[in-house]
């Protein structure tokens, strides 16, 4: 049996708490390592939560477009955009042609337009 003065030595007495010390410290190293996974693991759950929110709404946005863009292919959906767009046609109107300008030429130079006969009716003395 070890005897009262081997367990109150001095020397063994600091190395018992340099040990407790030491382990302390360790301790304290592996509660920080694990605080810092913590946090990322709660930015990665917030990052994800956003990407995902982020994804619904592209994936709405993506599948509005897709209705939008079979609506304009078909030729009444070309008549209600141009009807919405440039306020075109009447109310309960169900057709409208639209025809392009290639056939019509500009009107020659000599000839008198509406403005023309106007001004001169106004400011004849111009």
């Amino acid at each position: 049996m070890r005897t009262f003065a081997q367990y109150h030595d001095p020397v063994r007495i600091l190395g018992r708490r340099l040990w407790i010390l030491g382990l302390l410290v360790l301790c304290a190293l592996m509660l920080r390592a694990a605080y810092g996974a913590y946090q990322k693991q709660q930015e990665s759950y917030e990052m994800r939560a956003v990407a995902e929110a982020e994804l619904r709404n592209v994936t709405e946005r993506k599948e509005r477009l897709a209705l939008v863009i079979d609506t304009l292919n078909s030729p009444q959906g070309k008549d209600a955009a141009l009807r919405e767009r440039f306020s075109l046609g009447k109310e309960g109107e169900q057709m409208l042609v639209i025809v392009d300008s290639e056939g019509q030429k500009p009107p020659p130079q000599g000839t008198t337009t509406e403005w023309s006969i106007l001004r001169k009716a106004l400011f004849h003395w111009w």
